[in-house]
């Protein structure tokens, strides 16, 4: 599947990047580029074998991309870490932030040139007014219309809810991100079974904060994106106990996302990141101990055992849109037109764009090779 409006504001820019790319004309591997807030080091891993130095005299661009500080983010801190962007010509700054409130908040004010976000994060901009496009997903999975192996629900042992077991969640407090992914997946399993929002109470629990809510009874359980509810599983022990993780109830992507008017003015810069992001994602691929001990950098407190766990166990780091992806994008938007968090008619053709991670593709295949193929029922 296509988005095809967009497709024809970009793709004379885009073929001239590719072409361009081909050539060997954006890449630079001399030094590596420090954030505001993050330090990058040196890799001890050898990537010359999708490494173009030719270009190490031109001039770099600047991109500065606003981000969270979570797991979901980590492709973009190892980027940064091994000098992915600078290969491809850009000085790029990561901006981390606590919580997405917050980022969400300074890119809308102008202090960043893009920034990550989910499906559900777009959709719900775009309704505030705040229309954004995301072009380079850096944390999905091509080849299904719903994946989430990243969303997991934790509750009490002594809450009274039982794995597998959706009627004894009613009645119970749970701590989410409300109208988040990890929202829509809780919403998901109740709705699957029968029931509404309104058999439990969810309380807006920030993520920093859900092993204390859980500790302090606060709420029964939680829902939320990875690695906070592994971590608190590993912190808790037996005080805590897995309901559910996965199972393809919803759709969660997150990536690289621009206003339509800085995709239109910069579509060589927008074409470099999207490039560097397929070549730091062909690198955690295959390095995930690697990208597990950055997490342990990138993370507040994260425990080095539960970082490897869920970078090499319940993330999937695929660049690639298909008509699977569109699909999925669409039915997540469809669940927030149901509970009337965003207007009837919002589309994911409006929020997602292909073009230029097709184009990396074109430019760079052995970026794309080892992936598993598209499935048909996702071409």
């Amino acid at each position: 599947m296509m988005q095809t409006r967009k497709k024809l504001t970009y793709y004379l820019a885009i073929a001239l990047v590719t072409a361009s790319a081909a050539c060997g004309s954006t890449a630079d591997t001399s030094s590596t580029t420090a954030t505001s807030s993050t330090t990058a080091t040196s890799s001890t891993t050898d990537t010359s074998s999708t490494t173009d130095t030719s270009a190490g005299t031109e001039e770099l661009t600047e991109m500065s991309i606003g981000t969270v500080t979570n797991v979901s983010s980590l492709a973009l801190f190892v980027g940064v870490q091994q000098g992915f962007f600078l290969n491809h010509g850009l000085d790029f700054t990561l901006e981390p932030y606590g919580n997405g409130g917050d980022m969400t908040r300074a890119f809308q004010a102008g202090d960043h040139d893009g920034a990550d976000a989910s499906a559900t994060t777009l959709a719900a901009a775009k309704a505030g007014g705040f229309s954004t496009v995301m072009y380079a997903p850096f944390l999905n999975d091509a080849t299904k219309s719903h994946w989430d192996d990243n969303i997991t629900i934790v509750a009490r042992a002594d809450s009274g809810i039982e794995p597998g077991n959706v009627d004894s969640f009613v009645g119970k407090t749970f701590g989410v991100f409300v109208s988040g992914t990890a929202d829509d997946y809780l919403l998901r399993h109740l709705e699957g079974a029968g029931y509404s929002e309104d058999d439990v109470t969810r309380l807006n629990v920030p993520s920093s904060e859900l092993l204390v809510a859980l500790q302090n009874n606060d709420v029964d359980a939680i829902a939320s994106v990875e690695p906070f509810p592994t971590q608190i599983l590993h912190e808790m022990g037996d005080d805590a106990i897995l309901i559910a993780r996965g199972g393809g109830l919803s759709f969660s992507i997150i990536g690289l996302v621009a206003t339509e008017d800085y995709l239109s003015a910069n579509p060589k810069v927008v074409q470099a990141a999207t490039d560097a992001v397929a070549q730091t994602l062909w690198f955690v691929r295959n390095n995930l101990d690697v990208a597990a001990a950055a997490a342990t950098t990138w993370v507040p407190g994260i425990d080095p055992e539960v970082a490897s766990q869920v970078v090499q166990e319940l993330l999937s780091f695929d660049p690639r849109i298909s008509g699977c992806t569109y699909e999925g994008f669409q039915d997540e938007v469809d669940g927030l037109i149901e509970r009337e968090i965003v207007q009837a008619g919002a589309s994911a053709n409006d929020m997602l764009i292909d073009d230029f991670v097709e184009a990396s593709a074109t430019a760079f295949p052995e970026y794309f090779e080892d992936l598993d193929p598209i499935p048909p029922e996702c071409g």
